[in-house]
């Protein structure tokens, strides 16, 4: 939970770069001041014969002229950085899931270690060599955050119902669930294809991720309505009833402001810096403005700026300290650390690794039978 808040205070300065740097460009674009610069940049966009192509260019281009030599090639320094970094997380990500959720699952006995790890170097291998192929085949025309809603509806159209319907309804089965995954990545490859090669074609990224989303789910309902199974125990799955945990049964003993305080988030991990941490971010929306004056939207956006970017330094700073001092903690335990062979990632039906209280050894005897 801390991990979330913190991570996302980084968000302060992402954010206010996504406004500054383009408010920049416009300047640049409008000022008479610059109109040499200006006539530059419209002059290359116009070799560009692609509309969407030419509003993607205008802010690259306009850097390219706004900045001197040396913070040119910092600023691409910084993106080649940013470019890799979240590139390796993905691959390491997807090449994981692709092994654990749909590899394993097939195999009848579990993989030796040094195995294990070889085919997840070939995955993640795979996926680089996927990224690498799409990125040559395909043409990047729609705005980058329906971009990001049409590539995700291919996985999440159907993984959304999958965890909501396999946490919430005891009817869900294991068809219901293939023909979900099944449905949403038929629906988001074909929208996203479409949206490629057809000019008119009428939907977004938004509404392809929608429309799979929407379709996925009756396709698990469906399917697992008509080739019902045995109802899964939900209850003893999330330890509710009598498969209730200690841990369980003491939350239900708690005073009203610790149960309004486990609403918000805040629960009973929490340090007192912790605490103080999550009250801050809270609040961090608030600003000292009230709307006086005559250009209220300028006087409350020249605040804003100012605060997010004083608190950006403020927070990646401290995110750069504390992120060097936990690499180094994670080396030093790396060397250390007692590692089980045997456990690798894998959940079986008959196993219950969930520590649990004195008074649940009935039901660890039950789950070991």
């Amino acid at each position: 939970k801390m991990a979330g808040i913190v991570g996302g205070w980084r968000q302060y300065i992402i954010k206010t770069g996504f406004m500054v740097i383009p408010m920049c460009a416009l300047v640049l674009l409008k000022s008479a001041d610059s109109q040499h610069l200006a006539d530059q940049v419209n002059a290359t966009l116009s070799t560009v014969h692609n509309e969407e192509t030419q509003n993607q260019l205008i802010v690259p281009l306009a850097i390219l002229y706004m900045l001197p030599k040396g913070l040119i090639g910092a600023f691409c320094a910084v993106m080649i950085g940013a470019f890799i970094a979240s590139h390796t997380t993905a691959m390491h990500s997807w090449g994981s899931i692709f092994i654990q959720d749909i590899v394993m699952p097939f195999r009848n006995k579990p993989l030796e270690p040094q195995q294990h790890i070889r085919i997840l170097r070939y995955a993640i291998i795979g996926v680089a060599a996927f990224a690498f192929l799409f990125s040559l085949l395909f043409v990047q025309t729609m705005p980058i955050l329906m971009y990001f809603a049409a590539t995700g509806a291919i996985f999440l159209g159907g993984a959304g119902a999958i965890i909501i319907g396999g946490l919430y309804w005891k009817r869900g089965t294991t068809c219901g669930a293939w023909a979900a995954m099944i449905v949403g990545g038929i629906v988001g490859t074909s929208g996203l294809i479409a949206e490629n090669y057809m000019h008119d074609f009428p939907m977004t990224g938004a509404q392809i991720y929608f429309a799979a989303a929407i379709l996925a789910s009756a396709a698990y309902v469906l399917v697992s309505l008509l080739k019902p199974q045995e109802n899964f125990n939900l209850d003893k799955m999330l330890h509710r009833g009598q498969y209730s945990l200690d841990s369980v049964k003491q939350e239900s003993a708690m005073s009203w402001a610790q149960k309004f305080l486990k609403l918000i988030g805040m629960t009973k991990e929490f340090s007192r810096v912790d605490k103080f941490i999550f009250y801050f971010w809270t609040k961090k929306s608030h600003h000292p403005y009230q709307e006086s004056g005559n250009d209220p939207w300028y006087v409350y956006w020249r605040l804003y700026i100012t605060i997010s970017l004083a608190l950006g330094v403020i927070f990646v700073s401290w995110l750069i300290i504390g992120g060097c001092r936990d690499v180094a903690y994670l080396f030093r335990t790396l060397k250390t650390l007692q590692r089980d062979a045997h456990d690798d990632g894998s959940v079986q039906h008959e196993q219950n690794d969930v520590k649990i209280g004195a008074g649940d050894k009935t039901m660890q005897t039950q789950a070991a039978k």
